[in-house]
């Protein structure tokens, strides 16, 4: 009789079971918080409702400035002046099914 490797035997212990039932009940913002890509969140009004420390790091936007609640063209930083060029993008992947 063939021995299944040691993960796949581990895969079905409590233990596993515990972690994996763990992970999905995290929230995605604490997720989000601690990664090193950087991730962002905007309202369906383009205004937007989130970015972690790395987007915000990516997007040059000035330490302490808070995004929360802004468009576009309000944040401090060269491509604001691409706001309506942003926005338009918003609107299209809304509609995609792929989100992009």
């Amino acid at each position: 009789m063939k021995q299944k490797p040691v993960w796949m035997m581990a895969k079905n212990k409590e233990k596993k079971t515990i972690v994996f039932s763990t992970i999905e009940n995290i929230p995605l913002i604490s997720v989000m918080e601690h990664a090193s890509i950087p991730w962002g969140i905007k309202s369906n009004e383009s205004k937007f409702v989130y970015m972690n420390q790395a987007a915000m790091h990516f997007c040059n936007i000035p330490k302490g400035f808070d995004v929360e609640g802004r468009l576009d063209s309000e944040v401090p930083v060269s491509w604001s002046e691409l706001a309506p060029e942003l926005q338009a993008h918003d609107r299209k992947a809304e509609q995609s099914k792929e989100g992009g």
